[in-house]
């Protein structure tokens, strides 16, 4: 899975209408310095979109497993802290999910502290999605953790649906 699909599905799912931050990128072409140098502290091994500005890190997950998130450069205002989205696809439909994967996913989303699942359509393809907001400004310990957690719940859903080590 590429992270262009990552980075254009988590665009599409935009997290605030108000405007941006003054670090918000001028160009889409920009990646946010602060990801690389947090990435760098806890020593990730990342590609950067630079069309998109986005980071994309493949985290092994263990037993020969590993699972893809999305870092966005863009950054929002949210009551006044400066917010990013970590995210990371689940798994895919060739249309709407069935009622059944829908409500997993629903009922899963009660479970959880912070993140969240999604359901993403891009040209008839629907994605689930399992996505969380942090600080633009969080160090490179927090923001580890937090694409860890992303990583292994993407995974354990994607394995417990499908089976399948795709994204």
């Amino acid at each position: 899975m590429s992270y262009q699909l990552f980075y254009g599905l988590s665009e599409m799912m935009n997290f605030d209408t108000h405007q941006t931050s003054n670090h918000q990128n001028a160009t889409p072409s920009q990646s946010d310095p602060r990801v690389a140098a947090a990435l760098d502290e806890i020593g990730f091994a990342y590609e950067v979109d630079a069309l998109e500005a986005s980071y994309f890190i493949n985290l092994p997950i263990g037993d020969d497993r590993s699972h893809g998130v999305n870092i966005g450069s863009k950054t929002r205002q949210f009551m006044g802290a400066e917010m990013r989205r970590i995210c990371s696809i689940s798994f895919e439909s060739d249309g709407p999910f069935d009622p059944r994967s829908a409500n997993l996913l629903l009922r899963e989303n009660a479970d959880h502290l912070v993140g969240s699942w999604s359901i993403v359509p891009d040209e008839g393809i629907h994605y689930a999605m399992f996505s969380l907001i942090v600080s633009a400004t969080a160090d490179g310990r927090t923001l580890g953790k937090l694409i860890e957690l992303v990583a292994h719940t993407a995974d354990a859903m994607e394995f417990r649906l499908t089976g399948l080590d795709e994204f």
